[in-house]
């Protein structure tokens, strides 16, 4: 077999829109198929005319000339070439010919899934495996018996006929003129020629004639200047020909490719209509790994992970922080009730307090005021789950740039008193040593309205005496100081960053303190069904932020990125789909930020649904109160250690001494085209399967599995099944949460050096694996 890696390497867009316009006019000089996958088709082979539909398949041999004319617009086909010799060298098809036009209704779904197989392995360069399902493919064709005698005597036609062919892809001779080239008359040419072929020689030039006149049709040329190219006299004969074997004209013709490329300007819109991925898609199983192959590489099912490898730490791994706003009005219930909170776990308090009343204390995370005994009670409850509260306080009315601004540095040295009564007043009521365990934080986004140089040398004074006051009134220096620059797009950060290293003089504070300079971030998605697109501005965007963390400028000053707002249109408005999405969307951004972005995952999703517009929030819980997606996956991030010996697209591996904790997960941008494409409700008929080799294990093992897909992890698939949520009783209540949690698996493994694990994941789907070893198995 030959010629195949050069006729189907992957193309560019480009390449497969020029394909996608094309009249085909060839004779064969190997075995030719086409198979009809979009749009409709004139076949002339041999003098005759049939219409080819989708799934039908046209089959050329050596020396038979052929048309396939599109109809009304440019069809899609997809083509597979085998040379001649690898047919005539193998025993089962010798002395066999095929029929030219098999169709759709007498093709078998073997043989699609054959010639799909064939491109996939074309596409991963495995040039053993072409040959091998190549030889099955033509098994699976309708041979038919053919006479030596009938052989003997085409054998040569053919062959001169073929070498007619290659002369016609350099230039374009005359009858006499090619005659002459091949060394015979020309009336024994012109007869061969429609003896092999079935197509007359003058109408085969015209015919190469109008496949050259398409092309040029593609160019800002005009229909006269295209009949001079290709040798009319005038445009009147190129219209003829047009509408003699088109059944239309050039300027006509023109239109429809006009139509076709403004349609298709962008890259994602040929998602589904160029490629073998449309042929895929429709025909063959199974497409959804097909797709993911596609733009995430050959090798995105394939993990090998070695327990040897040099590990490095993930700080967002074993240690999750969420915020008030991740959860609703009953909190503390919620708190308690549930599994948000664990040791695993921080909770983030941002609280405002008014001078001489801290009876009352504002919430801003909920935007409502609160009782501190309600306060006081949330960190009871965490106290009880041995979970660590980072408070973030500030007056209520204040403003700390302001005062700078004003150079009014007796109000500054009041709002450190203030702030120190307060601690004073927690410290009495929860207890010295419970105080000194919470993490502190202070927000101190006011640096970018500093307005001087004067300004700013009061700020940071500012900040060096509530230092001081910190280890004065809490005989501690363990203290979180998180400065956060703003919700700044990522075009800015350069100059927070500048800005910053420039007055990193003015920024005394103790060493000893753990200080980050957190900035938000902003990523811009306008469309992302035209995934493509998406996909780069998404990737750009998490390779513009990683790359920060390792600026030098970053590393002196400290900055940290923080969340990620992103923008985007939506197509679906399904609850459960939409809690996948974005929940997994997370994920992925979490994963991609390489653990660095932030120990608090707080999201912000900005997009427009339909015309209407809407925010997606990171949330744990949900408005009717029960646990999201994004709460299991969170859980499931808390439980990882840190210890990170894999990481690549969609699969981390981490372990803890003989534990290994494995997380698998989709493309959510991908899952979404792919969903919009196939319809949500047929979901469950595709998959891809993952493999994964993890070697360095021994002994016996519990392998616990939990996996979150459409009908397991979100409450959104059991609220189907009732009409009115607001109405639900308690027991009602608690039956859905028990059914809205991860699918749980469990079996044990003996495990000897290493374990093949082969995963077969749906569209929005997360798995989570943990391998505990275990000494005396039951």
């Amino acid at each position: 077999m030959t010629d195949y890696k050069e006729a189907h390497e992957p193309m560019s867009i480009s390449a497969k829109l020029d394909e996608l316009r094309n009249i085909k006019v060839d004779i064969a000089s190997s075995f030719e198929f086409y198979y009809l996958v979009d749009g409709k088709a004139t076949l002339n082979c041999k003098g005759k005319y049939t219409a080819l539909n989708i799934g039908d398949m046209f089959m050329a041999i050596p020396g038979q000339a052929f048309m396939l004319i599109p109809d009304h617009e440019p069809s899609l086909y997809i083509n597979l070439t085998i040379d001649q010799s690898f047919i005539r060298n193998s025993k089962p098809f010798q002395n066999k010919y095929l029929p030219c036009i098999t169709k759709e209704k007498d093709i078998r779904q073997a043989q699609l899934n054959t010639l799909y197989r064939i491109y996939e392995e074309i596409f991963r360069d495995n040039h053993s495996q072409v040959i091998e399902l190549t030889q099955l493919f033509l098994e699976k064709l309708p041979w038919s018996e053919k006479s030596d005698i009938e052989e003997l005597n085409s054998s040569k036609k053919t062959d001169l006929i073929i070498e007619a062919s290659h002369i016609f892809e350099k230039e374009e001779p005359g009858l006499e003129d090619l005659a002459k080239a091949l060394d015979i008359s020309p009336s024994y040419l012109s007869r061969v020629f429609k003896e092999v072929s079935g197509v007359r020689f003058s109408d085969y030039s015209q015919r190469k004639k109008l496949e050259r006149a398409a092309q040029l049709l593609l160019t800002d040329m005009s229909i006269e200047e295209i009949a001079l190219e290709i040798g009319f006299t005038s445009s009147k004969s190129l219209n003829r020909i047009f509408r003699q074997f088109v059944s239309t004209t050039p300027s006509n013709y023109r239109k429809f490719i006009t139509r076709l490329a403004n349609k298709n300007t962008d890259q994602e819109d040929l998602r589904f209509k160029c490629g073998y991925q449309n042929f895929s898609a429709r025909y063959a199983e199974p497409s959804y790994s097909n797709t993911m192959t596609e733009y995430l590489g050959s090798n995105y099912n394939k993990h090998r992970v070695s327990l040897n490898t040099e590990s490095f730490i993930e700080p967002a791994l074993g240690l999750h922080g969420i915020s008030l706003n991740n959860l609703g009005e009953n909190y503390l219930d919620e708190i308690k009730n549930t599994q948000i909170i664990t040791r695993n776990n921080i909770l983030v308090i941002n609280i405002r307090i008014q001078e001489g009343n801290f009876d009352r204390i504002y919430l801003c995370d909920l935007n409502r005021w609160a009782s501190a005994q309600e306060l006081f009670g949330l960190l009871e409850i965490l106290k009880d789950k041995s979970s660590t509260p980072i408070l973030s306080v500030e007056l209520m009315d204040k403003s700390i740039h302001e005062f700078c601004n004003m150079h009014q540095r007796e109000e500054l040295t009041n709002y450190i008193k203030v702030l120190e009564e307060f601690y004073k007043h927690l410290i009495k009521t929860m207890g010295r040593s419970l105080v000194e365990d919470y993490y502190f934080t202070f927000d101190t986004s006011y640096i970018l309205k500093l307005s001087s140089q004067k300004s700013i040398t009061y700020f940071f004074e500012f900040m060096e005496k509530r230092h001081i006051m910190m280890e004065k009134v809490l005989f501690t220096v363990n203290y979180n100081s998180v400065y956060n620059l703003g919700k700044l797009n990522t075009d800015d950060l350069e100059k927070v960053i500048d800005f910053i290293s420039k007055n990193r003089h003015r920024i005394r504070l103790p060493s000893s303190s753990y200080v980050r300079l957190k900035v938000p971030q902003q990523i811009h998605l306008n469309e992302p069904h035209q995934l493509l697109g998406a996909l780069k501005t998404y990737r750009e965007a998490i390779e513009q932020l990683n790359r920060f963390e390792t600026d030098e400028r970053l590393r002196k000053t400290k900055i940290e990125l923080q969340g990620i707002e992103i923008n985007m249109d939506l197509d679906f408005v399904d609850p459960l789909y939409f809690d996948l999405f974005f929940s997994i969307l997370c994920l992925d951004l979490w994963m991609n930020l390489k653990g660095k972005s932030r120990i608090i995952p707080h999201y912000d999703f900005h997009f427009n649904c339909r015309t209407k517009t809407s925010v997606f929030t990171s949330i744990l819980i949900s408005p009717d109160g029960f646990p999201t997606t994004f709460y299991h996956i969170s859980n499931f991030i808390s439980q990882m250690p840190s210890e990170v010996i894999y990481h690549k697209e969609g699969c981390m591996v981490s372990k803890k001494g003989d534990d290994i904790h494995m997380i698998i997960y989709t493309n959510p941008f991908l899952d979404y085209s792919f969903s919009l494409e196939k319809g949500f409700d047929k979901l469950n008929r595709y998959n891809r399967e993952i493999n994964i080799e993890l070697e360095g294990l021994n002994g016996t093992y519990k392998e616990k599995t939990q996996i979150i897909s459409r009908y397991n992890g979100s409450p959104y698939y059991m609220l189907r099944n009732f009409s009115n949520p607001e109405l639900m009783n308690d027991e009602e209540k608690a039956y859905l949460r028990s059914q809205s949690v991860p699918e749980l698996r469990v079996d044990y493994k003996n495990i000897q050096d290493k374990i093949k694990i082969n995963v077969k994941m749906t569209p929005f789907e997360v798995i989570y694996k943990v391998f505990t070893k275990v000494e005396d198995p039951v």
